[in-house]
């Protein structure tokens, strides 16, 4: 009997990894058929293998074929277009050296190395938003490389700082914006004052001149280009007029000829100054400049002027009439000495004298008069109903009840007060008598 050869069979081997172990083959077959291999093993190549069956046995040579994958090898480096691109542009990475190995490819991250990919391929083009280090590595079958990388800067986009020649303006003049920062490629600055990008553009450039008629913020960004359209900067332009003329003139309600009198403005604006100008024969000795004029007042009836100014200019003037009166100035009976000589207890300053005044409804003497303390009041009434005494400041605020009483016997009342709490400055004492007033000045100072 002549039977036929048998063709050994045998599982499948591999694929492995270059340089892994790879275990020795079956010596006999699934079919039963003994035999050797040649060549010896290899772990660094595909290689086929024969199976050389033992003598005796009714069987044919096979073969088996061992697949050895190839590992990868890291890149050396990451070629860039550019290493620095503006914000917002793109740019080329390319790997540089290394190579793939079985079912490899070059695999590209953002920031790290590893994480969420980016893209894959020898060349990528990402958009760069900001400065931003790229890294690539090989990832396949028997693999994963080492990372290479480089690092791109993004070159700021927009306007990094905006100023004026000017911040703040008189109307009708003008003032110099300048922006700094970058339009990137083919970009332009433009100019606007309704908002970031809208209403009206104003103007383009690195630098504009306007004149706002009121104050006005300006916004200025970069618009197309690399750059694209970027965030705003802005700049208040602060626009001021000449002051309005002053609400008016506080005057006492009666002023004596040749005294010191102070006058005020009525409701005077904060940041205003003011400008007086006193007729011939005053004296200014305070105030000039502020709401608050200390003068010498002449004898004869004139004119107090008045202007409001700022940087920007002056007002319109305005005045009041003053008609100085004769008033009655005296020393008090204890201030003179019997042989009519002045005590000099009570007159350390010349000007500390009595103020007499005579309304009809009575009399009221004051002293001293400037005062810096105690102060003496004799009021003489000349009817038996109610009697009030009472000081108030040049704003009309009434700043103490000196006396208050609601009859009298006619007698004469001497009340003392005193002024040492008072700010320095013009006050005005108000005697009322069953409906009499006798209003007077009261200088207090400090």
């Amino acid at each position: 009997t002549i039977n036929s050869n048998v063709t050994p069979t045998f599982s499948a081997v591999g694929p492995y990894c270059i340089g892994s172990t790879i275990p020795a083959l079956p010596t006999t077959s699934t079919n039963g058929i003994t035999g050797t291999w040649a060549p010896a093993l290899s772990n660094t190549a595909t290689t086929t293998y024969t199976f050389t069956p033992t003598a005796g046995q009714c069987a044919t040579t096979s073969t088996l074929t061992i697949t050895i994958n190839t590992s990868s090898v890291a890149a050396t480096s990451v070629t860039p277009s550019s290493t620095s691109v503006w914000t917002n542009s793109t740019v080329t990475l390319t790997v540089s050296g290394g190579s793939l190995g079985t079912g490899a490819q070059w695999t590209w991250y953002a920031n790290s190395c590893g994480g969420t990919a980016i893209g894959t391929g020898a060349t990528i083009t990402p958009v760069v938003t900001a400065t931003t280090t790229y890294y690539v590595r090989a990832q396949g079958t028997c693999n994963t490389t080492t990372c290479a990388s480089v690092t791109i800067t993004a070159l700021p986009c927009g306007p990094t700082s905006v100023n004026a020649s000017s911040n703040s303006l008189c109307a009708g003049a003008s003032t110099t914006l300048t922006v700094q920062g970058s339009t990137g490629t083919g970009g332009a600055w433009k100019w606007y004052s309704a908002g970031c990008g809208t209403g009206t553009m104003v103007g383009t450039g690195s630098s504009i001149t306007v004149t706002p008629s009121t104050t006005t913020t300006y916004y200025v960004r970069s618009e197309a280009g690399t750059c694209g359209t970027t965030s705003c900067l802005s700049v208040t332009i602060t626009v001021s007029n000449a002051p309005a003329a002053a609400a008016g003139i506080i005057a006492p309600p009666s002023v004596c000829a040749n005294t010191a009198t102070t006058f005020a403005v009525l409701n005077p604006i904060a940041g205003i100054s003011y400008f007086w100008i006193a007729p011939s024969g005053w004296t200014i000795i305070g105030g000039q400049g502020t709401s608050l004029l200390n003068v010498i007042v002449g004898s004869v009836s004139s004119s107090l002027t008045l202007y409001a100014f700022n940087y920007c200019g002056n007002s319109a003037p305005i005045s009041t009439t003053v008609n100085p009166v004769t008033c009655m100035l005296m020393l008090p009976d204890e201030a003179l000495l019997t042989d009519g000589s002045v005590n000099s207890d009570l007159s350390q300053n010349p000007r500390s004298v009595e103020v007499t005044s005579n309304g009809g409804g009575g009399m009221i003497h004051i002293f001293p008069n400037p005062t810096n303390s105690i102060t003496h009041f004799s009021v003489s009434p000349q009817s038996a109903g109610a009697i009030a005494l009472e000081l108030y400041d040049i704003t009309g605020k009434k700043v103490a009840e000196i006396f208050q009483a609601s009859e009298n016997t006619l007698a004469p009342l001497f009340i003392d007060f005193d002024a040492y709490s008072l700010a320095g400055g013009m006050y005005f004492v108000r005697y009322s008598n069953d409906g009499v007033v006798i209003t007077e000045r009261l200088q207090v100072v400090r």
